[in-house]
């Protein structure tokens, strides 16, 4: 009989939004994550990457469910916006750290 179509889609990561089927861009993401949200009993951004993409969804995936931007034309906070403040933040940290004397 063969492997269900879906192995492949799953394994292709075509379950997930094209900005997070990238591994780097994903850990961008939990590590925003774990920097503006209290994560449950000391989970970090590893810990809730992992679980979330390797696990949840990707358990979800086998059963039809995908991860996708709402179609409601809300004001809604900008996920690159986000990563990108993250960024400068982080930079800004370590330029502090190599510039100390």
């Amino acid at each position: 009989m063969g492997e269900p179509r879906f192995i492949k889609w799953r394994e292709e990561l075509k379950y997930l939004p094209v900005e997070f089927r990238d591994f780097h861009d994903q850990k961008d993401l939990f590590k925003v994550m774990g920097s503006r949200m209290n994560l449950p009993n000391g989970m970090s951004w590893v810990d809730a990457h992992v679980f979330i993409v390797d696990y949840f969804l990707w358990f979800m995936a086998a059963r039809g469910y995908t991860l996708q931007k709402s179609r409601f034309n809300g004001d809604f906070h900008s996920l690159e916006s986000d990563i990108t403040e993250f960024k400068k933040e982080q930079d800004e940290i370590l330029a502090k750290l190599i510039n100390q004397d």
